[in-house]
């Protein structure tokens, strides 16, 4: 598809969504997790590069709730999406918190 064309399709499908919703409503029920949304909705509506958070030959990566859970040999360890490199597509979140249970061993 043309870029022009998608960029035009993503500003209306923008503003249909603004027009109903308005991004500020939406931010404050979500919380952190919007933001990191809100970053990707803004990248792709400034038709700037969009960066998304990936599995790599050493870590893999969950999105829970409250926050991001990045595993790799040595663990894993859940963090902020503050720290996140990049974004993720909102069908990727769990909508669940991470809790760790303790081991019977």
């Amino acid at each position: 598809m043309n870029s022009l064309i998608f960029s035009k399709l993503i500003s209306i499908t923008i503003s249909a969504i603004e027009a109903i919703i308005p991004p500020s409503s939406i931010l404050s029920h979500l919380g952190s997790r919007a933001e990191v949304r809100k970053d990707l909705f803004n990248r792709v509506k400034q038709d700037q590069e969009v960066v998304l958070n990936r599995d790599t030959i050493d870590k893999i990566y969950f999105y829970y709730s409250n926050g991001f859970l990045e595993i790799g040999k040595d663990g894993y360890e859940l963090k902020e999406y503050q720290e996140m490199p990049g974004g993720v597509w909102k069908h990727q979140m769990l909508n669940r918190n991470f809790e760790t249970i303790p081991s019977r061993f």
